[in-house]
Order: C-alpha cells, then sequence, then structure tokens
C-alpha cells in the first residue's frame, strides 16, 4: 500500500533532457554533479517530476491493416514488425520524485549542496516469446524463453551531498554522495524460465526468485507454494511511522561529472549517474522456485486465445504442485537504474546557446539511448527558456521545452519533454472515429520552486558577446 501511494503521488526519477544546460535552474546539476548552478546560494522549496516510458506506442499495438486497426490477437497483425520495435524483450515503467530541503552555495572555487528526495520506481519487461504464443501458437519443436521477464517496484528516501569544484579556469569536476533507505519493495529476478514443445509434452523449466520488503505476511509449508498472503493491519500513522520514517534498509548512490570548457565558444561535459544499491532488512520473504515440469499437451491453434488460456491456468496450477520451493525471510540486495550523459555545448554569447546532449539509461538486460538537440537562454534576470527536439533509438521523435521565471528572489519553472506531433484517427469496428497520439512513448512533466540569491554565481565569467 506504501509502495503505490507514494507511486501515484509521484512518478520519476530522470529529469527532462530539457533540464540539463539550463545552468540558472539549481536542479540541474542533479543530472551532472560538476555543473553548479548559476547562484552564489538557493534554497529548493520544492521540486516534483513525472515521467513513464514504454518501448512500443499504441500505434504498435493497433496496427493499420487496409481500413482497419488490428491487434495481436488478429490474424492480419504484423509480428515482424512489431519483434523489429521490441527486439528481445518489451520494457516499460514509470519513475518519480518530489524533492524538498534542498540548498546550496558557493565558496571561492567550491560548490556544496544538499538535497532530500522520496523516490518512487516501477519497471517492467516482457520477453518477446510471450507475444510469440498468440502468433504461432504451440507447434511441435518450438521453444519459448521467457527469461528477460522482470517485474521491479520500489520507493525510497534520498539524501544527496554535493561536492563541485573548479580545477582551473576550463576544468570542473563533482560528486554527489547519497545515503539512500529503503521504504518498499518487489522484485523478481529470474534466471531461467522457458518452454519446450516436445511430440507429445510441453517441458517447462523455471528457476528464479521473488523477493519484497513488504508489510505483509506469507504463510507457507516447507518446499510448498504459499498458501496465503496477508498484510499487517496498519491504520492511520502506522505506515509514516513504520515505514516513512523507517531508517531499516540502508544503501548508497555516486553520481560523478565533469565539465571542460574547451574554448571561450564551446564546453563539452560528461556524468554518470545512480551508481549504488540498496540493502533490505526488514519484513522480508523470498521465494525461489527451480525446478522442470512436464506437460502432457494438446495442439493449440494461434487464432484460438481461448485455448491458449485454458493451457496457461492448466499449467499454473500443477507448477504449484510439482516445482520445489524455497520461502526465507534472508536479507536481499536491489541495485538502481545507471545512466549516463554526454553533453556539447556551443555558446553564442553568455546567454544563448546551442546543446546536443546523448543520455544512456542501463537496465538489467537492456538499455535504452537518447539524443536531444536544444536551444538554451539562461538570462541573470526576468526568464530563462529551452527548446529541444530529442529522440530514441526504437523511439519516436517528439519537442521538448523549459521556461523559467524570477519574481525578485522566487524562481518557477516548468518543463516538459516527449510532446507528441499530432494525433491519429483510429477508428473503431463501427466506424466511430478517435483521435490518439499514436507514436506516444514517453512523457517527462518537471515543475518546482527555489529562493535563489546571487544569480550571477561563480559562473559569471566574461564570455563572447558580453559587455565587460
Amino acid at each position: 500500500m506504501l509502495l503505490l501511494s507514494l507511486t501515484a503521488i509521484t512518478i520519476h526519477g530522470q529529469s527532462p533532457m530539457s533540464l540539463y544546460f539550463m545552468e540558472t535552474i539549481p536542479q540541474s546539476h542533479h543530472d551532472n554533479a560538476a555543473m553548479a548552478p548559476r547562484a552564489n546560494a538557493y534554497i529548493s522549496v520544492v521540486s516534483f517530476n513525472y515521467s513513464l516510458f514504454s518501448d512500443v506506442s499504441m500505434k504498435d499495438f493497433l496496427q493499420q491493416s487496409g481500413s482497419e486497426w488490428v491487434t495481436p490477437l488478429h490474424k492480419n497483425f504484423d509480428y515482424g514488425e512489431f519483434y523489429d520495435v521490441i527486439g528481445d524483450a518489451l520494457n516499460m515503467g514509470t519513475r518519480g520524485d518530489i524533492s524538498a530541503l534542498g540548498f546550496g552555495f558557493s565558496s571561492g572555487r567550491d560548490y556544496f549542496s544538499f538535497q532530500f528526495s522520496e523516490k518512487a520506481v516501477i519497471q517492467a519487461g516482457f520477453s518477446s516469446d510471450f507475444f510469440k504464443l498468440p502468433d504461432a501458437g504451440l507447434p511441435k519443436g518450438a521453444m519459448f524463453d521467457f527469461s528477460t521477464m522482470r517485474l521491479k517496484a520500489y520507493a525510497y528516501k534520498e539524501f544527496s551531498i554535493g561536492y563541485a569544484r573548479e580545477l582551473t579556469d576550463r576544468l570542473t569536476v563533482g560528486v554527489h554522495v547519497k545515503p539512500l533507505f529503503g521504504q518498499a519493495i518487489g522484485m523478481t529476478d529470474i534466471s531461467n524460465m522457458s518452454l519446450s514443445i516436445g511430440e507429445n509434452q510441453y517441458d517447462i523449466r523455471v528457476n528464479g526468485d521473488i523477493y519484497t520488503s513488504l508489510p505483509m505476511e506469507v504463510y507457507s509449508k516447507s518446499g510448498e507454494f504459499p498458501d496465503s498472503i496477508k498484510f499487517k493491519d496498519l491504520e492511520g500513522d502506522d505506515y509514516l511511522n513504520n515505514y516513512g520514517t523507517s531508517f531499516s534498509n540502508p544503501g548508497l548512490a555516486l553520481d560523478f561529472g565533469g565539465e571542460y570548457k574547451f574554448s571561450d565558444r564551446w564546453t563539452f561535459s560528461a556524468a554518470l549517474n545512480n551508481l549504488g544499491f540498496i540493502q533490505w532488512n526488514e519484513d522480508l520473504n523470498a521465494l525461489h522456485a527451480e525446478g522442470t515440469y512436464a506437460y502432457d499437451g494438446v495442439e493449440v491453434s494461434a487464432s484460438n486465445w481461448d485455448d491458449l488460456g485454458d493451457v496457461f491456468n492448466d499449467v499454473a496450477d500443477e507448477l504449484k504442485e510439482t516445482l520445489s520451493y524455497n520461502h526465507t525471510h534472508d536479507g536481499f540486495t536491489s541495485g538502481l537504474t545507471p545512466n549516463m550523459y554526454l553533453g556539447a555545448q556551443y555558446h553564442v554569447n553568455h546567454a544563448i546557446s546551442f546543446g546536443g546532449l546523448s543520455r544512456t539509461t542501463f537496465q538489467k538486460q537492456n538499455w535504452r539511448q537518447e539524443f536531444a538537440l536544444s536551444l538554451n537562454y539562461n538570462s541573470y534576470r526576468f526568464m530563462a527558456l529551452n527548446v529541444n527536439l530529442n529522440t530514441r533509438i526504437k523511439g519516436s521523435t517528439y519537442m521538448g521545452a523549459c521556461t523559467m521565471w524570477y519574481m525578485g528572489p522566487l524562481q518557477v519553472f516548468v518543463m516538459i519533454d516527449n510532446v507528441p506531433f499530432h494525433l491519429d484517427n483510429y477508428y473503431d469496428e463501427n466506424g466511430n472515429k478517435t483521435q490518439i497520439p499514436g507514436e506516444f512513448k514517453d512523457l517527462n512533466l518537471m515543475a518546482g520552486v527555489n529562493l535563489v540569491f546571487g544569480s550571477k554565481g561563480f559562473r559569471d565569467k566574461p564570455m563572447i558577446g558580453r559587455n565587460k
């Protein structure tokens, strides 16, 4: 319940790419620890993020075949095109954070910062072989590998302590040391899950684990599948007192960043973030399942989804009885999702620049690659603006934008990435038209309020086109 409630409130953890070159916004240094903001000091009142991503869009699931739209269960659905999009696994998820109690200040060539955040992450992966079942059915001699399937949902607190140092007039380096404290998690770790279709039987192999740290009790007999699961009866402030403020599941993460001013016009930067883990010690349940099961199968047609459903139900019931299970309460470790930034910035003058940015996100058995080109306007007074064009491999191309406004020391900013260019017309079986964002796969939103003092900061260097 705690995990679901946190996720409903805050969904993100990876900033919009619009933020990276917005050096008048203090939160920009979260993406690169070396990029200290243009402010002698700041207080982060509150900021929040929301994002979701998927390897497939609605148009990948709803393909146009002649005058109609077809789903993966239709005989005219083009599975070859679908597999080209998802590769070995279809990945999707949401990430979120809400940050407060942040501040930073400069001291000579040094910049110090601190930030507290609540974060939530949901990640899911579905093996491409799962989608081959309605495509090919269960023909003899076929083998399906589901080992890339995964689910991970967790919530945690993060304290970020940042330090940036201007080593020379050209080179700045920075680091964030981030103590973490886990609040809730549910995750799978599948080593092997496969289905082989023989002449007279289906051979099913399973070797995997399910881990949780949640307020629940799991009842099971030795070597058997759990009989029941019961969540603890916590009311009112019990969730907050026992989980929201808990420090029982410690962890640590590190961010590293560097920025090099190659010339008055060109600046290059790189960052490697979220290198870390959480050790889970409270309210633990771990279930290991292992074994091979032979099921006396029947011939199933790919066009008959009901037959496939009956087979899955029968197999699931039998697996509960035949696999070997081991239920423990041992501690376990979960990793974060690292990402890497590579940036290049061309300064027209002190306020206007063009930027190119690459972001790579590393997930288990998968990675995501995104690129952005941006026009950035960072003024000392009144406002700042970013407009960008961003795309990702096996994704779509979108527009993004960021705007920031000064009202005395009060700073307010809003940004959004991955705005769809257009809507597609979808016609149902009765000919009724509905407009859908057919190529929509990603969404990134961020907004916040800061108090900024001495907005020129130690980045206030004479530059091209600026009057001294």
